[in-house]
């Protein structure tokens, strides 16, 4: 049985996002971090989820984050205020959250495990409900693994349960497009949670979406990412290897987004 570092938060339904864990990517941008590289000694912090691309305007609406480290001892200091933390700041032990982005809002954080302190992160979380309904789009909302929870320790190569709601939507100007939802580990694309024609803004909805997740081999804290393809089939689109690191020479990739994390050890 995997074990699940936290329970998902509940929360009520809000402005245009319902749910803890919520995904708003639409067009390319650039890499996405890899939760836990900081260059201090002491232990790695990172968000779930991440920011939004920013192209246009971040997250639809109103959400949650929860932050976290792989070693579940750690303390985590955080503002939201756009002030440096310090160990006199709002704490708990990962996991920490949910903590509540009503409006854009700069997240700080860092995490200490036995006395040694890690580099801080700072993190924008843009909120704009409106700009991005013309385009083409989606929201992952409330994504859980062995049915608890976004964030798991987990054996190599194990095969995880997982369950989210999405929606998904073509611009205005293509209604007739199909699209992609793909998702996999790290830049391994494993599957497609949406493969069809979901017509323009609101588009398709569905809830308690069921999907499996195979965890890597090799130990280490891993990534589940998203991303938006239109046009192909399913299977062309993970053959298109979307979670691939942005192409240097400007052709850009899909939008990616962490909707979970898996960590081996």
């Amino acid at each position: 049985m995997v074990r699940a570092m936290w329970r998902a938060c509940v929360l009520p339904a809000i402005a245009f996002a319902t749910g803890c864990h919520l995904a708003f990517p639409i067009e390319p941008f650039d890499e996405p971090e890899s939760p836990g590289t900081p260059e201090g000694d002491g232990p790695s912090v990172f968000s779930s989820p991440g920011p939004a691309p920013m192209r246009w305007g971040g997250y639809a609406g109103p959400h949650a984050i929860t932050l976290a480290a792989a070693d579940p001892d750690t303390i985590i200091y955080y503002t939201t205020d756009g002030s440096t933390p310090t160990e006199a700041s709002s704490s708990g032990t990962t996991p920490v959250g949910p903590i509540m982005i009503e409006a854009t809002t700069t997240v700080s954080y860092f995490g200490v495990l036995d006395g040694a302190a890690g580099e801080i992160v700072t993190e924008e979380f843009a909120i704009s409900p409106e700009t991005a309904k013309p385009k083409e789009g989606y929201l992952v909302t409330n994504t859980t693994l062995d049915g608890t929870s976004p964030v798991v320790i987990s054996p190599a190569g194990a095969t995880l349960a997982a369950e989210t709601d999405f929606e998904v939507w073509v611009q205005i100007g293509a209604p007739g497009n199909t699209a992609q939802i793909v998702y996999g580990v790290g830049e391994v694309a494993q599957d497609c949670l949406y493969s069809d024609d979901p017509s323009a803004y609101p588009g398709v909805t569905r809830p308690a979406h069921k999907f499996m997740v195979k965890a890597p081999s090799t130990k280490g804290v891993h990534e589940i990412r998203i991303a938006h393809i239109e046009e192909l089939s399913c299977g062309d689109a993970v053959r298109a290897k979307p979670l691939l690191p942005p192409d240097p020479i400007g052709t850009g990739r899909p939008t990616q987004a962490r909707i979970g994390v898996i960590i081996v050890r």
